[in-house]
């Protein structure tokens, strides 16, 4: 059964190549399931694919999953956005997916 992972990825600028503001935490969610985990998806943004993390000029410091699994895709995404909400009451500059 497919379910659902919040994620966070540890970002920085790379000199002279991040675009815009300079973040410091990317929040997304992925699905999991027996093949595909959340160090599999961490794996696809620090090759670049799928990744405009990567595109934008940042690299990616690590790569960590956030609390429970979800049902589903709704559930996740509500779940990203209360972690970014968090971690930018802790003061950080946080990209959301």
């Amino acid at each position: 059964m497919t379910k659902y992972a919040v994620y966070v990825l540890d970002i920085k600028p790379l000199e002279g190549r991040a675009l815009g503001e300079a973040y410091e935490k990317y929040v997304g969610s992925t699905y999991v399931d027996g093949e595909h985990q959340v160090d599999d998806r961490v794996d696809e943004h620090h090759r670049g694919y799928k990744s405009n993390v990567v595109k934008r000029g940042y690299g990616i410091v690590r790569g960590r999953k956030v609390g429970r699994l979800h049902l589903t895709r709704a559930e996740a995404e509500a779940a990203e956005r209360a972690e970014a909400k968090r971690l930018r009451g802790q003061g950080y500059h946080v990209w959301q997916a």
